[in-house]
């Protein structure tokens, strides 16, 4: 039913491969099959004390699947290098909410997840909160494979005595009736000279694979003197950003892959506009047009928008925003939920059920970590936001594609959002940026975050040294979202819905060179010619032959029938024309 995407058993083969190698090569495995796989020029970055372990990141970007593929890797491991029928397995994650989330998935039978788990060990899987560890029992860790879920924090500390994690257990003291001297002996030891009977301790007997999420936010030296003390057999590492410095990368994922094998929606529809009410205009009828879209498709689907709202004392509190929705744009209050720390009128809702009419969710900063719904589709600012991290979250949540399905009408494989100049400055340079921090590179932040078809819709930041806004009437400085400076120079927004007229009287007011600055980039952008792919079109482009044994023949990859030293650039470049069959 939950099948593995083509990238996902990709990404498997490559640690199953690493996981071979790193078993078979024997000391220093870890690092010999890392240079195997990844070329002998990589570096790789071992931990201190556990130079034999495999210590391995997978990146995926935001909308991968990370913990989908992190319950397959468990499987791979354990075949291929730890050996075990049933392993322990620690699964770091980097917060509390996220923690609470894992637990529940992994617990549900119903789950992708937990019936990747299953299936990889007939159904013997134990999972345990870590405040839970107190009640697992010697013939669990010997019959099933025991999943314990725990945030990094709860391990990472300098003093072990401020945790129970490393305390003496009269409830784990069973596990180490029988231990060998020799095991007893790396233990931590208590203030008699035995060995605590602690769920660290329980761990370092077992060596669990460790699996960590989000490995971005985990990666500190406290972290890896942590991982010394629970004796891992292996360390796996998901993240969309992994820190190059730390991490080994040993499979990279792109977002092009996702949006191939339909993971998540793109490009992302980016509008601009002047004023906060006018996003949340056209934010309204772009919803109405894909909730008019999404009833022709096969599954049930509704599309919800997300509107990032402001703190109290500000002018677009979720309040605020909330009235502007009902009495301007007469959305019916039932539609609308509030999403903050004071008001959680999402808790014990099922977003995804057809009972549910909620279309508009209103939030501040970001809604809970780890919150997931796949209907959400556009992303409305109308806050003076600063935190690329609340920016990154949102994206995140409008991003993932319903059943990770495409949809048959395009619109809906899309996901859009909309800003307003008078809120936010240098949104696509803000965007963009949360794009990368989200796993895109730098080439696909820009490729897949565009203008909405069918108009250019784009607005330019300019600061003139020497423009007088007191020339300008109220209205004309609400048009152009002007801002006087103490210096005396002043920025206006200038894009395609403002007037001539006033573009006009602005270059009146400025000098020479700035006027032409002016103007120059704004004509540039008003008939920037579309290109092939935005158009539609398709072009060909010369096929390269080679004359070979009496035929002509198409040079379909970089090794195919080229000679020793035989180079492009050295042969004459005038081509007669031919034509081939």
């Amino acid at each position: 039913m939950f099948q593995l995407k083509d990238y996902q058993k990709k990404a498997l083969d490559i640690l199953a491969c690493y996981m071979r190698e790193a078993r078979l090569c024997g000391e220093n495995g870890a690092k010999k099959a890392y240079f195997k796989i990844k070329g002998a020029n990589c570096e790789y970055h071992a931990i201190n004390g556990l130079e034999n372990v495999p210590y391995i990141c997978l990146r995926l970007p935001t909308g991968g699947g990370k913990t989908f593929l992190a319950a397959h890797s468990v499987k791979t491991a354990a075949r291929h290098y730890v050996h075990k029928d049933f392993p322990a397995v620690l699964w770091l994650v980097p917060t509390a909410a996220i923690k609470q989330q894992t637990v529940q998935a992994l617990k549900n039978p119903a789950h992708p997840c937990r019936i990747a788990l299953d299936q990889s060990f007939g159904g013997n899987i134990a999972v345990f909160d870590i405040e839970d560890f107190a009640c697992v029992r010697p013939a669990d860790m010997a019959g099933k494979s025991c999943v314990f879920v725990s945030t990094v924090q709860s391990f990472n500390v300098k003093n072990t005595e401020i945790r129970n994690i490393y305390a003496d257990n009269e409830s784990l003291e069973p596990h180490f009736a029988d231990i060998p001297p020799e095991t007893a002996e790396k233990l931590e030891k208590n203030g008699h000279g035995r060995a605590k009977c602690s769920f660290a301790n329980l761990l370092n007997i077992h060596q669990p694979i460790v699996i960590v999420d989000e490995a971005h936010k985990a990666v500190t030296e406290l972290n890896r003197e942590t991982m010394c003390r629970l004796n891992p057999a292996c360390i796996i590492e998901f993240t969309a950003t992994p820190d190059e410095k730390e991490s080994n990368v040993l499979c990279r994922i792109s977002a092009a892959q996702l949006k191939a094998e339909e993971m998540i929606k793109l490009p992302i529809m980016l509008t601009e506009t002047q004023t906060w009410q006018q996003s949340l205009a056209e934010a309204c009828l772009m919803l109405n047009k894909l909730s008019q879209a999404a009833r022709l498709e096969n599954e049930y689907l509704r599309p919800i928008m997300l509107i990032q709202a402001e703190n109290k004392g500000q002018q677009t509190t979720e309040e605020a925003v909330k009235k502007h929705l009902i009495e301007v744009e007469h959305i019916l209050p039932e539609r609308i939920a509030i999403a903050t720390g004071e008001q959680k009128e999402l808790e014990g809702i099922n977003l995804l059920s057809p009972a549910c009419h909620i279309d508009f969710i209103i939030t501040k900063q970001a809604l809970r970590e780890g919150w997931d719904c796949p209907f959400a589709y556009i992303f409305c600012s109308v806050a003076k936001t600063k935190s690329l991290t609340a920016v990154e979250q949102f994206l995140g949540r409008v991003l993932r594609m319903p059943y990770a399905k495409k949809r048959k009408d395009n619109s809906l494989n899309r996901a859009y959002a909309y800003v307003s100049s008078s809120c936010w400055t240098n949104a696509v340079a803000k965007l963009k940026d949360s794009l990368t921090q989200m796993g895109f590179d730098e080439q696909e932040s820009r490729e897949y975050l565009k203008p909405p078809e069918n108009s250019l819709n784009l607005s330019y930041q300019f600061t003139a040294a020497n423009l007088d806004l007191s020339v300008f009437s109220d209205e004309e400085k609400k048009q152009l979202s002007a801002e006087q400076h103490s210096d005396g120079s002043a920025t206006v927004y200038v894009n395609d819905s403002t007037p001539l007229v006033l573009r006009e009287k602005i270059a009146e007011y400025l000098p020479k060179n700035e006027r032409l600055s002016l103007f120059s980039t704004f004509s540039m952008a008003e008939h920037k010619e579309p290109s092939f792919a935005e158009k539609g079109e398709k072009f060909a482009v010369p096929q390269l032959c080679l004359f070979d044994d009496n035929a002509w023949r198409p040079v379909l990859d970089s090794e195919a029938y080229l000679p020793d030293g035989w180079k492009l650039l050295i042969i004459r470049r005038s081509f007669p024309l031919r034509n081939f069959p």
